[in-house]
């Protein structure tokens, strides 16, 4: 992954002086999930930002940004003390991260051309927040005071995941994320309507309830370009 950042530095240096750099805003909703373990299933997802489009030639271009994100993923579970009810669990991670993608420009009509794009993302976790609800309990709703990126959740020491009493807790997640975003847009007079993804190479937390699992995410995106 260092080798590849200093690629990218690389390039960015060697631009030409004289390129006529381009901005736009962008934001957009979807899905995160975290990925390799089964216990984890889907939660809604969003990010918004700027960024940056430095040609190299009509074709090529670099395309550095800067999004705040709100990633995580659920989970089933069960919750009480006295009384225990089925509950349902959401690990919300809110980041700041910046992709720098190397693009490739389709011209399809006279003011419309399609961006493909790919390249390495870095993210660092700004705060994270843990929740349940159980609906069959008068639809019950806390939201844990622990900051996921801060300190070990315990989940109040009454949430389980088996039904078999051995409580829930999960290490202090890593603030830093890493991976590999890919994207496509479809630029129609200054308009932007694309697809992203990203596939996490590091792992969110060391011990997620015996798991080390990674961010995925997928975007439907919107915006302008200026």
């Amino acid at each position: 992954m260092k080798k590849l950042s200093l690629i990218w530095m690389i390039a960015i240096v060697a631009l030409p002086v004289h390129a006529q750099i381009g901005w736009n805003i962008k934001a957009g909703i979807g899905l995160s999930d975290l990925k390799r373990t089964d216990i984890m299933n889907t939660a809604f997802s969003y990010k918004a930002g700027a960024g940056a489009d430095i040609p190299f030639n009509n074709r090529w271009a670099l395309q550095p940004s800067l999004y705040f994100s709100a990633k995580g993923a659920g989970f089933h579970g069960y919750y009480g003390e006295e009384q225990i009810y089925d509950a349902q669990f959401r690990n919300k991670l809110y980041y700041l991260e910046l992709p720098v993608l190397m693009a490739f420009k389709i011209k399809v009509e006279q003011s419309a051309y399609l961006i493909l794009k790919a390249g390495p993302y870095a993210g660092y976790g700004l705060s994270g927040k843990a929740s349940v609800k159980t609906p069959l309990s008068n639809d019950f709703h806390k939201t844990f005071s622990e900051n996921l990126f801060s300190k070990e959740c315990t989940y109040d020491a009454i949430s389980y995941i088996d039904g078999t009493h051995s409580p829930i807790k999960s290490a202090p997640y890593n603030r830093l994320d890493a991976g590999i975003s890919t994207g496509a847009d479809l630029c129609v007079n200054h308009l932007l309507f694309g697809i992203e993804a990203n596939w996490g190479l590091t792992s969110v937390s060391g011990d997620l309830m015996g798991e080390k699992p990674r961010n995925f995410t997928f975007y439907l995106m919107a915006g302008y370009q200026f």
